[in-house]
């Protein structure tokens, strides 16, 4: 059995996959250091989980500020065990995606997973979970998950 990190860096931990992730490794019994945009949702998030959770707020897309973060964690955060891995999910609901993606629009959202079961934020963290469970010597580059009703295939999906 191999002991799972005790330190993990989360990006985009304010909503959905991001969330779902950082009460997964909290309750695993890890800290976590959340980092997203939204710092009102990290700051509610470090709340309910308690110090286990290091909440910072985050762009990725500047790379300066993911460098002064990584290097300026205080100590009991420092320890990052993360490796890095890509997850790539295919259709997954409950994440607020799609009423972004059509500019707040429930109902068109919500017809995008009509008839189907997708992935959801927990599916995700559970492949994360056992991602960062493998021995140390081992990295996981790639994960990409879909639902069933998903096909390799661009857009086709089966509805019952």
């Amino acid at each position: 059995m191999t002991a799972k990190p005790k330190t993990a860096f989360v990006t985009g931990a304010s909503n959905g996959f991001g969330t779902a992730i950082v009460r997964r490794f909290a309750a695993d019994g890890m800290r976590v250091v959340a980092l997203a945009r939204r710092e009102d949702r990290l700051q509610s998030l470090a709340a309910e989980l308690g110090d286990r959770v290091l909440p910072l707020p985050l762009d990725v897309r500047d790379r300066a500020a993911v460098g002064a973060v990584a290097t300026g964690l205080p100590a009991a955060f420092a320890g990052i065990d993360v490796r890095v891995t890509s997850v790539e999910p295919g259709m997954a609901g409950q994440t607020g995606f799609s009423t972004v993606r059509f500019g707040g629009d429930q109902a068109q959202a919500d017809a995008v997973y009509a008839g189907t079961q997708p992935l959801s934020p927990a599916d995700i963290a559970e492949a994360v979970s056992w991602v960062v469970a493998q021995p140390a010597h081992v990295n996981v580059r790639v994960v990409e998950l879909m639902p069933v009703a998903q096909s390799f295939a661009p857009f086709q999906v089966y509805r019952s």
